[in-house]
């Protein structure tokens, strides 16, 4: 009866995990749609990727929520597109928005936050408004020395 039990476990155990790395290898059709994003983007494809980022951002809000990090990253994406297309008017709000979220969801110290600010940093110095850059780059020296 033990050893009968044994084999039952073992083979829950590799059905749960042949379904974990089937599952894993799955794209969704939002990743898909930011790896297509990306490919535009490093062909210079500006206004293309664009468009297909402002669809990844409204398809993560309707399907994560608001305050989700896919969204941040959504809004990430379409911000830097903005930079780089001279937008930066555009871009800023996107930013913040996004920094927002990784804020609330990470806490104002984390990682990712980091990454967040450094690109507000790049965007206000493509701005000139080298006293907001300077601020944000004294948080992320703050932030990095804890």
């Amino acid at each position: 009866m033990k050893k009968n039990k044994k084999i039952f476990l073992l083979m829950a155990a590799i059905l749960l995990l042949s379904v974990t790395l089937i599952s894993c290898t799955i794209r969704s059709p939002y990743d898909e749609i930011n790896d297509k994003i990306i490919v535009l983007f490093q062909q210079g494809k500006y206004s293309e990727a664009e468009k297909l980022a402002k669809e990844a951002l409204t398809m993560s809000k309707k399907k994560f929520g608001e305050d989700h990090q896919k969204v941040a990253a959504s809004l990430d994406t379409l911000a830097m597109i903005y930079k780089t297309r001279g937008k930066y008017g555009d871009a800023e709000p996107l930013y913040k928005k996004a920094l927002a979220i990784q804020e609330k969801i990470l806490g104002p110290d984390h990682s990712d936050v980091v990454h967040e600010l450094e690109n507000m940093v790049e965007l206000y110095k493509a701005m000139g408004k080298n006293d907001e850059a300077k601020k944000l780059t004294a948080r992320i020296e703050k932030i990095r020395s804890h």
